[in-house]
């Protein structure tokens, strides 16, 4: 068996939430720290990145451990959405916590659904 492994592309598993003012996304990305993460808008289509890097024990001294058996290796995760609605850019927030990634993209006002007033003559 040899324990030496490459960077595997994996497609990153989403769930995607609509609602009236925004669009959540919800990621799994189990190990991936926040600088290892990625994300980008452009135009209607939303990017997400990361790379999980592979752990290592240190061993005792200069010398490190010998993996007899390894499935937590490097791996890079990566997702593309093409959105529906316009984001407004400035308003998106994301947060990465215990390996959950959570984006609030907030809908540009045009977007937004509006109750219309109408009058009477």
């Amino acid at each position: 068996m040899n324990p030496k492994q490459t960077i595997r592309p994996t497609q990153l598993p989403v769930d995607l939430y609509e609602g009236d003012d925004q669009i959540t996304v919800l990621a799994r990305l189990p190990g991936v720290r926040p600088e290892d993460l990625e994300v980008r808008l452009e135009g209607d289509q939303l990017t997400v990145s990361a790379t999980r890097h592979e752990p290592v024990p240190a061993g005792e001294g200069d010398h490190q451990a010998r993996a007899l058996f390894r499935e937590l290796g490097e791996a890079h995760f990566s997702r593309q959405i093409r959105l529906r609605s316009p984001i407004d850019a400035d308003g998106i927030e994301a947060r990465l916590e215990l390996g959950l990634l959570q984006l609030r993209l907030p809908k540009a006002a045009a977007a937004r659904p509006r109750v219309i007033e109408v009058r009477a003559g």
